[in-house]
């Protein structure tokens, strides 16, 4: 029974990261194709677009 408690656990924790990490890359979508409208905010969406590819990688692997 407490096998089963802490694998629902630890299934509701990694959709919740990962859902988590959906949203921000969702956001960074969102900030890229927001470039086409503001080309001046291009470096502050190039540093964000790297800090989002470290986390995400750091994730997956």
């Amino acid at each position: 029974m407490r096998l089963l408690a802490l694998i629902g656990w630890l299934i509701i924790l990694f959709l919740f990261t990962f859902v988590d990490d959906l949203r921000l890359l969702v956001y960074h979508q969102q900030i890229t194709l927001n470039l086409t409208r503001h080309p001046d905010f291009s470096e502050f969406a190039s540093l964000y677009s790297v800090g989002i590819s470290d986390r995400f990688l750091a994730i997956v692997s």
